[in-house]
C-alpha cells in the first residue's frame, strides 16, 4: 500500500490582481494521520496548527534549548526543558541575569517599567494582587519560599481605594510578617515574633533598640 508520509500543499487564497495571497502547508504523518506542522498564510505562520502534542525547539550556537515550547504543559522555556511551574521558565546555570529590562528612551520619564496587573472582572476587598517569591531548597530537597513580597486589595471603592504591601521571611520553618504598609499605619513584626528592632546611627549600633 502506498502511503504519504509527508507533503507540501500550496493553495491560492486571493487571486485579485495586486493583492494576491497564497497559503503553504507542510504536513507529516503522526500516528497514522497527516498532521499540519507548519502553515504559512497571508497573516501568520503557524506551527502545530492541529494542536498535536508536539514540542517546539530552537537551538542557539551552544544551547539545544534556547527556546522550548512544551506542548503538553502549555509552557515555554528559555534555555531549559524543565517546567518549574511557570508558563514561562527561564534558566541560567551561572550568575548571569535571567531577565534584563532595558529602556533606551532619552526623555525624563520613568523607564524601564514592570507592571503587575490583576485584571479581575469581579474585584473584592481582601483580594490578593501579586506576589514575588524567593524560593530555594532545604536540606531535605524540598522547595521553600524563604521570603516573599505581596500586595492586597483592602478597599476597592472608587475614590477611596486602599492597598496593603507586606514583606514576609521564613523564621524557624514558618513564614512571618516582617513589615507591612497599610492605609492606617506601617507595622514591623505584625506576627509578634521574638524579633528585636534596631536602628543604627553613624556611630552607634543601637541608637534605637526594641527588645
Amino acid at each position: 500500500e502506498s502511503t504519504v508520509f509527508s507533503d507540501i500543499i500550496n493553495q491560492t487564497f486571493d487571486v485579485s490582481n495586486g493583492t494576491e495571497d497564497g497559503v503553504m502547508y507542510i504536513r507529516t504523518m503522526e500516528a497514522g494521520s497527516l498532521a499540519y506542522r507548519i502553515t504559512m498564510n497571508s497573516t501568520e505562520t503557524v506551527f502545530n496548527d492541529d494542536s498535536k502534542n508536539q514540542d517546539f525547539r530552537i537551538e542557539s550556537a551552544d544551547d539545544p534549548n534556547m527556546l522550548f515550547l512544551d506542548a503538553s504543559a502549555n509552557a515555554i522555556g528559555i534555555r531549559t526543558t524543565t517546567n518549574y511551574g511557570g508558563e514561562l521558565n527561564i534558566e541560567t546555570t551561572g550568575q548571569s541575569y535571567n531577565l534584563v529590562l532595558v529602556c533606551s528612551d532619552a526623555d525624563a520619564n520613568g523607564g524601564p517599567l514592570l507592571d503587575f496587573y490583576r485584571n479581575s472582572s469581579s474585584p473584592a476587598n481582601g483580594d490578593d494582587l501579586g506576589e514575588i517569591s524567593f524560593r530555594g531548597r532545604n536540606n531535605n530537597s524540598q522547595d521553600v519560599n524563604y521570603a516573599k513580597i505581596y500586595t492586597e486589595l483592602i478597599d476597592i471603592a472608587d475614590g477611596t481605594e486602599d492597598g496593603r504591601f507586606t514583606i514576609d521571611t521564613m523564621l524557624a520553618g514558618t513564614s512571618v510578617d516582617r513589615m507591612q504598609f497599610n492605609s492606617a499605619e506601617t507595622i514591623f513584626n505584625q506576627d509578634s515574633a521574638n524579633l528585636d528592632f534596631r536602628v543604627e546611627s553613624s556611630s552607634l549600633a543601637n541608637m534605637f533598640h526594641v527588645d
